[in-house]
C-alpha cells in the first residue's frame, strides 16, 4: 500500500513539474528564453545584488558554471542583464536586471496562476502538511548531498527546536522570534549553512 501511495505522489510530483515546464518555455518563447533563464532572472530579481553571482546561480539550481555561465552570458547579450565587477575582488562579478526585462517580470509570475489558484481551495491544515512534507523532503536531498543548497529554516545554523513550547516548536536566532511549521521559509536570503 505504501508503495502505491508513493508512486501516486511521484507522479504528482513529476505532473506539477512539468506542467510548470511548459509555462515557463511559453512565457519565455517570445524572448527566446529557456526555462532556466527565467529562473535565473526571477532569482536576481529577488535576492540582494550580492547573492548574483556565477557561483551563487550555480549552487542554488545545481549546475555546473559553465553552464550558468553561459545562460547568463546569452541574457547580457540579450540586454536584460548588465554586469560589474567587485570592488574588492576583480574576479568576481554581480549581474542585476536591465529595465529592458523588468517589465517582463510580471509575466513570469502568471506561471504561478494556477497554481495558486488551486492551494487557495486547500483548507489551511492541508496546506501546513503539504508544506511541512516538502520541506521535509528538500532537507534530506539537502542532507544527503543531492543539492548543494537549500535555503530553508530547516538547513539554516540559526534554527533551533524549541521542544518546550508545542505551539512554537522552532526558533530563529537570527530574527529572534518563535516559529509553528507554517513559520518555516522555503527560501530566506539570511540563511546561514549548517553543513560542515
Amino acid at each position: 500500500m505504501s508503495d502505491k501511495i508513493n508512486k501516486n505522489i511521484i507522479t504528482a510530483i513529476d505532473k506539477i513539474f512539468a506542467i510548470q515546464r511548459l509555462h515557463f518555455w511559453e512565457i519565455g518563447k517570445e524572448d527566446k528564453l529557456s526555462p532556466i533563464q527565467i529562473q535565473f532572472i526571477e532569482y536576481i530579481s529577488k535576492n540582494p545584488v550580492d547573492f548574483c553571482t556565477i557561483s551563487n546561480l550555480s549552487k542554488e539550481y545545481d549546475l555546473k558554471k559553465p553552464t550558468v555561465s553561459d545562460s547568463v552570458s546569452s541574457l547580457i547579450d540579450k540586454g536584460y542583464l548588465k554586469k560589474f565587477r567587485d570592488n574588492k575582488d576583480a574576479r568576481v562579478f554581480y549581474f542585476t536586471l536591465t529595465e529592458k526585462i523588468r517589465s517582463k517580470l510580471s509575466d513570469f509570475e502568471k506561471r504561478y496562476d494556477k497554481l495558486n489558484a488551486v492551494l487557495n481551495t486547500l483548507p489551511l491544515e492541508e496546506k501546513e502538511i503539504l508544506s511541512k512534507v516538502l520541506l521535509k523532503i528538500i532537507s534530506e536531498y539537502y542532507s544527503d548531498g543531492s543539492i548543494q543548497s537549500a535555503k530553508i529554516c530547516l538547513t539554516c545554523s540559526n534554527f533551533v527546536r524549541n521542544p518546550a513550547n508545542s505551539d512554537m516548536p522552532f526558533y530563529c536566532e537570527f530574527t529572534k522570534e518563535f516559529m509553528k511549521y507554517i513559520d518555516l521559509k522555503a527560501h530566506c536570503r539570511f540563511h546561514e549553512n549548517n553543513r560542515l
